[in-house]
């Protein structure tokens, strides 16, 4: 009885049985970890096919100018040959710090692709091996790596899983990570939309903004299913800016329901008609009871 008692207490409390489950990011057709690289908030594609960790020549001059990289931490220079043929110039640098979840990697050696300014940020097994056991795991909520589990477990994503579109009701900063420390990549003007990745943080969503994704604050968002529904009483042109000159993005056929976004004056609205936001004259639409609502399109 007591020695049961000992693995149970080794099972539990011992760190190698213990795990880390980290998001991945779906977008672009790729899947992105997070990772913070001596404090830099990045994002990585694993890669169990390199030797090495790897970065772009931007990132590496950003990471140098901004502290991140000391010169103490780049070194020489090496060559690879490419899967075409042709010949690849590096630099060899250490990252002193990369943390993966609660793990915490440290003097991982990786490389910087001199050939390329926008080279994809690439974890290899320069980082992976200190990982230990790991897994990437499928499941109908998306995409984790789980670190700390030496068995491979595989389940049905639900790639079609409807998730929500978000309008900015403001000008929006997309940040790479959850916090108003973290980068910033863009900005999302106002009235624009991106869609829900993950929204389980209090404060911020996980969003797609046109194939970009990052984090927004939920304060500054507004789900499309929260705004008004007006029907076309006619045919109605969406048009690209509030003027009869203006390009068409699509005809809008009568009776079908669009969201009021915003009202640019009294004649010329902002409308959401799936998947396209644009200008739609006002006369043209009639208010919709929540009684008589029909399936948009």
């Amino acid at each position: 009885m007591r020695y049961a008692i000992i693995i149970v207490f080794l099972f539990i409390f011992n760190p190698f049985f213990s795990q880390d489950r980290i998001r991945m990011r779906y977008e672009n057709e790729i899947y992105t970890l997070p990772c913070k690289v001596n404090g830099l908030e990045l994002r990585f594609i694993l890669d169990t096919g390199a030797a090495r960790v790897s970065i772009s020549p931007t990132e590496a001059w950003f990471m140098l100018k901004n502290g991140y990289l000391s010169e103490s931490d780049v070194g020489g220079r090496t060559q690879s040959i490419l899967a075409d043929g042709s010949i690849a110039e590096n630099a060899e640098i250490i990252l002193r710090r990369i943390e993966i979840g609660g793990k915490v990697l440290t003097n991982v050696k990786a490389l910087v692709k001199l050939n390329n300014l926008n080279a994809p940020l690439l974890l290899g097994q320069s980082a992976l091996q200190q990982l230990g056991g790991y897994c990437i795991e499928f499941t109908s909520d998306g995409c984790f790596l789980t670190i700390g589990n030496q068995t491979v477990t595989r389940t049905t994503l639900e790639k079609n899983k409807a998730s929500t579109t978000y309008v900015a009701t403001g000008n929006v900063n997309l940040r790479i990570g959850p916090s108003t420390n973290s980068e910033i990549i863009l900005e999302i003007p106002k009235n624009d939309f991106m869609k829900e990745v993950d929204s389980s943080n209090k404060d911020w969503i996980e969003v797609n903004y046109k194939g970009k994704g990052g984090y927004a604050h939920k304060s500054l968002l507004k789900s499309i299913d929260d705004f008004p529904v007006f029907r076309t009483v006619s045919n109605t042109n969406l048009r690209v800016a509030a003027n009869t000159s203006s390009d068409v993005i699509d005809i809008i056929p009568a009776s079908s329901d669009v969201r009021v976004i915003d009202k640019v004056n009294k004649e010329w609205w902002i409308v959401y008609y799936s998947p396209n936001k644009g200008y739609v004259y006002s006369s043209l639409l009639q208010a919709v009871s929540s009684s008589n609502l029909s399936k948009s399109k």
